[in-house]
């Protein structure tokens, strides 16, 4: 005998695919992230050898830097928490 779903067992199941959606959609943001970010580092590397960077300017770069890392293992750190199962 095939039981009709009961309105909540449908709304689960539409709860279900949305959040595998949204973390599917985490995780290619994770990805695109991470090779964003190694790409302007490799950008600054290459410019600051084009443009044979003073001293100065290299401490302010590297400042520019931690704040790009920083900025990427708070990424990480959002995909990570997405991808841990609900307690």
């Amino acid at each position: 005998m095939n039981k009709k779903k009961s309105r909540l067992e449908l709304v689960q199941e539409q709860t279900e695919s949305a959040i595998k959606k949204t973390n599917e959609k985490i995780d290619e943001l994770g990805t695109y992230t991470s090779q964003l970010c190694d790409e302007l580092n490799t950008m600054q590397e290459l410019f600051d050898d084009i443009r044979n960077v003073p001293s100065e300017k290299q401490l302010e770069y590297e400042k520019l830097k931690k704040i790009r890392l920083n900025w990427k293992q708070q990424a990480e750190k959002i995909e990570s928490d997405y991808k841990m199962p609900p307690q």
